[in-house]
This record gives structure tokens, sequence and C-alpha cells, in this order.
């Protein structure tokens, strides 16, 4: 039996003001579970406008491509943190 078959249907947010962002594929309470997720963190005052926006931006994309580019932006800003502290420790 293909795994495939199984994956359900799209997800969408929508995110006032704006068309439906199509989450992907999931089922049950864990799909509305990020579902609210992400609708709180795009509503939240605490989360920076940065990100609500990336957030928006990358839920307007392919998933796998949105997801690949910010595991590759995740690790070029932690590394580029890590070396920042580093020379800021050494200069103590």
């Amino acid at each position: 039996m293909d795994n495939l078959s199984n994956l359900g249907t799209p997800l969408e947010l929508t995110v006032e003001g704006e068309s439906p962002h199509v989450l992907g594929t999931g089922h049950g309470t864990l799909a509305f579970s990020l579902d609210s997720e992400i609708k709180e963190l795009l509503k939240s005052p605490a989360a920076s406008d940065w990100l609500k926006e990336s957030l928006s931006l990358a839920l307007k994309r392919d998933c796998v491509d949105a997801a690949n580019d910010a595991e590759v932006l995740s690790d070029l800003l932690n590394r580029r943190c890590e070396e920042i502290t580093k020379a800021a420790l050494s200069r103590m």
C-alpha cells in the first residue's frame, strides 16, 4: 500500500486581509494545533515584525523549499552568532 494515499488534504490558514495560505497536509488535532500556533504567532505582539513577515511569505511558498531555506538561514545565523559571541568573549 502506498503511504502517499494517506496524506490527507491541504490545510489553509487565513490571515485577516490576506488570501488563504496552504499549510500542507495533516490529520486531526495535530494539524489543527499547528494551524492555531501559526495564527497565534502571526497575531502576537511579542513576535517581531520580521518573523511575522517571513512566516507569512514562507506560507505562500512550496512547503519543502521554505523549510529547506529556513534551515539554511537558521544555520548561518546561529554560526554567525557563535562567532560574534566568541570574538566578544575573547576581548574580555
